[in-house]
């Protein structure tokens, strides 16, 4: 469109993949996994989306309890943001994250990535983010929320437990061209410049924003 004499930009809405294959909790826990010792329950009390989030709870105290969630992706992703809800129930008052990959989808070891910035929760929920690059041959990523005592230690007191609920991940080649990890699954209502599907079995599989 001529203005003036210029050309208006159009601006690119491109489509956008949420690779979480279970972010929220509503059908089942598929896809999870924590710490030795940890008991995992979905809850309906005040989830972040939808009508339930989930719930780990530790007995005994212990360091790097964490709860995560396994996914499985095609090789040739060199770049991953990642973010999740968190909130205290009991115990531990902050919380970080870290991405575990490795380059065959059920065997070998995981290599780690950096810990995100540790945040502090309470019993509103807050988010946790993290970014960074991961190596192209990828195949399985594993992204780990940790709870903790202090914002710097690794520790939680016997009957830690907290709540998490509406996990994000985006894949790129670079942070530029990494999709912000805003929360969306196959459920949500169309908003803006998109409408939203799951990729396969609702609650149980990728989502994608359509422009």
């Amino acid at each position: 469109m001529l203005v003036g004499g210029a050309v208006k930009p159009v601006r690119e809405v491109k489509p956008k993949t949420n690779y979480a294959q279970n972010p929220s909790f509503e059908t089942n826990e598929l896809n999870w996994v924590n710490a030795s010792g940890g008991v995992r329950a979905q809850i309906t009390t005040n989830p972040y989306v939808g009508s339930k989030c989930l719930q780990v709870t530790f007995a005994a105290a212990g360091t790097f309890k964490y709860v995560g969630q396994n996914t499985i992706i095609a090789p040739g992703k060199s770049y991953i943001k990642a973010s999740v809800a968190v909130r205290q129930i009991t115990g531990a008052g902050f919380a970080k994250m870290r991405v575990g990959y490795r380059d065959h989808p059920t065997t070998g070891a995981l290599t780690y990535g950096p810990l995100s910035a540790s945040i502090p929760i309470g019993e509103g929920w807050n988010v946790l983010t993290i970014g960074h690059s991961i190596p192209a041959t990828t195949q399985h990523l594993v992204v780990i929320v940790y709870a903790t005592d202090t914002a710097e230690g690794s520790t939680v007191v016997a009957g830690s437990s907290w709540a998490i609920d509406a996990m994000n991940i985006s894949l790129g080649t670079t942070d530029a061209n990494t999709p912000e990890p805003t929360y969306f699954d196959g459920d949500t209502p169309p908003a803006g410049d998109y409408t939203y599907s799951w990729d396969g079995a609702p609650g149980a599989s990728t989502s994608t924003a359509k422009p």
